[in-house]
């Protein structure tokens, strides 16, 4: 069984080669270790597929990693890798990088709480370009860029009540703005970036506000080794982006209105634990209401993602 578990997960990565993260720049994807006994190491494994804007497909894989120096505390890290294909073109690179410290309380056996901090840095700064093969080479807008290309702190609290998850949490950016150069049309006064970016909006020296996020789960159906769960996901950006260029050696900064505010998740998940240590997972998320100017690369139709819990020792 455990075979055909591997191999369903490797055929998921190799045959849907695209995807990337979150719709909040990564607020949402923190994992929480499931085991923190003193010298555990666990890990998580995941593969995810997202429908970004103008029919881009965004596959991630990440590989997580938790270790628990002590009882109930975790250090842990996570690795991603995106690849990204759309109408204009195919791009690939890592993505944000994450480090953080989680900590468990076991109130009662009803009642849980799991804090979590972490900063997620890029490591991959630089903007990407489109060359054409006049070999002019122009910037490509935000959703073919596998990094926010800054720093973020995050803090999440996960309470956990019989059938009931609550995760509450914000992200907020340390580091701004970010080294994008894209410029639409739209912002300019001399019209000189190619047509086939018209649908896209200026991201170029790209500022965002901080995230704000609740999540709450229920469990509906659940087995000996089988639970489904849905719930919802509302994330408010608590304010409006703003970007920067020049255009004739004059400095720009404008707001991108209606990029703040609210969207809306519904989500699912199916869990199969198919031995004492180790989990399949399947979850999918799709927005019901959605930020009206998503400039920072972030919307998603649908985010969908398997992975697989396990320990190591």
């Amino acid at each position: 069984m455990r075979i055909c578990i591997l191999v369903l997960l490797i055929f998921f990565s190799f045959k849907i080669s695209y995807s990337q993260g979150c719709s909040d720049a990564g607020l949402c994807t923190i994992d929480m270790n499931h085991s923190d006994t003193k010298s555990s190491l666990n890990y998580n494994y995941s593969v995810g597929l997202g429908l970004g804007e103008q029919s881009t497909l965004i596959n991630t894989y990440k590989m997580s990693l938790f270790y628990s120096p002590i009882d109930n505390v975790t250090i842990f890290t996570s690795l991603p890798f995106s690849v990204i294909s759309g109408g204009i073109t195919n791009t690939n690179g890592v993505g944000d990088i994450d480090f953080g410290l989680q900590y468990s309380l076991i109130i009662d056996e009803d009642n849980s709480l799991k804090y979590s901090m972490s900063l997620k840095t890029s490591i991959d700064r630089e903007a990407k370009h489109l060359v054409f093969p006049s070999g002019i080479a122009d910037p490509l807008p935000m959703v073919y860029h596998p990094s926010l290309g800054n720093d973020n702190f995050i803090v999440v609290v996960d309470y956990q009540y019989q059938k009931y998850t609550i995760s509450a949490g914000a992200l907020i950016p340390l580091s701004q703005p970010n080294n994008n150069k894209f410029v639409a049309n739209s912002d300019l006064e001399v019209k000189t970036t190619p047509l086939i970016f018209d649908e896209y909006l200026t991201s170029a020296g790209l500022e965002r506000t901080s995230d704000l996020m609740l999540r709450v789960i229920r469990e509906l159906y659940q087995t000996k080794d089988i639970t489904f769960s849905a719930g919802i996901n509302p994330i408010f950006r608590t304010g409006n982006n703003k970007v920067s260029f020049q255009e004739n050696g004059i400095d720009k900064i404008l707001e991108i209105e209606k990029s703040g505010g609210l969207t809306l998740n519904l989500l699912a998940d199916v869990n199969y634990k198919f031995s004492s240590t180790n989990t399949l997972s399947f979850s999918i998320g799709v927005p019901v209401i959605t930020r009206t100017n998503q400039n920072d690369g972030l919307l998603r139709f649908f985010q969908s993602q398997i992975s697989l819990t396990g320990s190591i020792f």
